[in-house]
């Protein structure tokens, strides 16, 4: 991913005011951005004044957003700069105080009292008659965004009644009149199909957008992002079996690490050969239920794991199997799958989000025994 860290440090020393962020869903494109923008305002190397970042998931109307993007600001600078900024926006927005003078005397209070990026919004609350001045207040809002860099997720889940017409036009303005730096996130197979929404993206890529950048991370890369070396005892053998099922998913990876780390402390008194068998089957299980692969579905994939020897498939035909079957005998003869007793208790726990502590009860007849619980495991 170091190419697209030197994209964006690229990006953020030109004169360039859009960028884009393309990949497949769930693969990381959030998290690398939120990594990415965390550690240069650290590093203090952002000129923009405040940061904010707007999820479009749900969002069905144009004024929503613009409202959002100074609602969601967060100060990346010194108050002296959000001050001399925000006199000079007030400046320029001189007819709408004219129209409404009430408000400049309340600007003018709330100006002496605090030089936070939120004052506004928490002094409009006081204000008589809010309602009645919303559009006003509104326009005063968004005048005062200048120089941010803009965050707007989540493209390709926006709500009906917002377009992507209307979300591109919004980004031209801030790039151009309100010298921002925006970045615009978004599922790159979602427009696949075609329709309204890639055709009007489309139109306005080439006038609108920068530069386009494609998050495509390897297994590895995501990999490490979630589990780490120096924690996890049995970090080989996860890889190994995230490799296998090539599982970039970043949700996914995280919600495989929550799974092994609840179930840790049934680990303590086992044997390695133990958590290894589970490890693997934790994570072939926890592929079929979240990722759902079509081919090899949750369904599908129990009834063959609870059955199937990865040597029982020696000498089968390929006329006689599904593609989902093929893909699975394909896995269990990679990590050398044989049908576990720990299956049970996993399934459990995927399904209904808790232990079963009637099934991992620590006594050599219960579902978790001290020993290997099947031949010809991972090894």
């Amino acid at each position: 991913m170091d190419h697209l860290k030197q994209s964006f440090d690229s990006f953020f020393d030109s004169e360039a005011r859009v960028a884009v962020i393309k990949g497949e869903w769930g693969v990381g494109k959030t998290y690398f951005w939120g990594k990415y923008i965390k550690n240069r305002i650290n590093e203090k190397k952002v000129s923009q004044i405040a940061y904010s970042y707007i999820s479009l998931f749900g969002k069905s109307s144009l004024e929503d957003v613009r409202k959002s993007i100074f609602h969601r600001a967060e100060a990346i600078c010194s108050d002296q700069l959000i001050e001399k900024t925000f006199g000079e926006q007030f400046e320029k927005s001189r007819a709408l105080f004219d129209k409404s003078p009430w408000l400049t005397k309340n600007f003018a209070k709330a100006r002496n009292k605090t030089s936070r990026l939120n004052w506004l919004s928490k002094l409009l609350q006081d204000i008589p008659f809010f309602e009645k001045y919303s559009n006003i207040i509104n326009s005063l809002e968004f005048g005062l965004v200048q120089n941010y860099v803009i965050c707007f997720d989540d493209l390709e889940r926006k709500g009906e009644g917002l377009s992507v017409k209307e979300v591109m036009g919004l980004v031209d303005e801030l790039a151009q009149r309100k010298n921002c730096k925006v970045i615009l996130i978004f599922n790159r197979n979602s427009f696949e199909n075609g329709g309204a929404d890639k055709e009007q993206f489309d139109t306005y890529r080439e006038k609108v957008v920068d530069i386009e950048l494609t998050h495509n991370p390897t297994c590895k890369e995501n990999f490490n992002c979630v589990f780490s070396i120096e924690a996890d005892d049995y970090f080989p053998i996860i890889e190994k079996a995230v490799h296998e099922l090539n599982i970039k998913n970043i949700r996914v990876l995280k919600k495989l690490k929550y799974m092994i780390e609840t179930f840790s402390r049934y680990f303590e008194k086992k044997g390695d050969q133990i958590k290894i068998v589970f490890l693997m089957h934790a994570v072939i299980l926890g592929y079929g239920f979240y990722i759902r692969d079509k081919e090899l579905n949750y369904e599908l994939l129990k009834e063959l794991l609870s059955k199937k020897s990865w040597l029982s498939f020696v000498g089968s035909k390929d006329s006689e199997m599904s593609k989902g079957e093929k893909k699975f005998r394909t896995i269990a003869s990679n990590l050398k799958l044989s049908p576990s007793d720990l299956d049970q208790s996993i399934i459990f726990f995927l399904e209904h989000g808790y232990i079963d502590s009637d099934q991992v009860n620590l006594h050599p007849h219960s579902g978790w025994p001290q020993e290997a619980p099947s031949k010809g495991a991972f090894t």
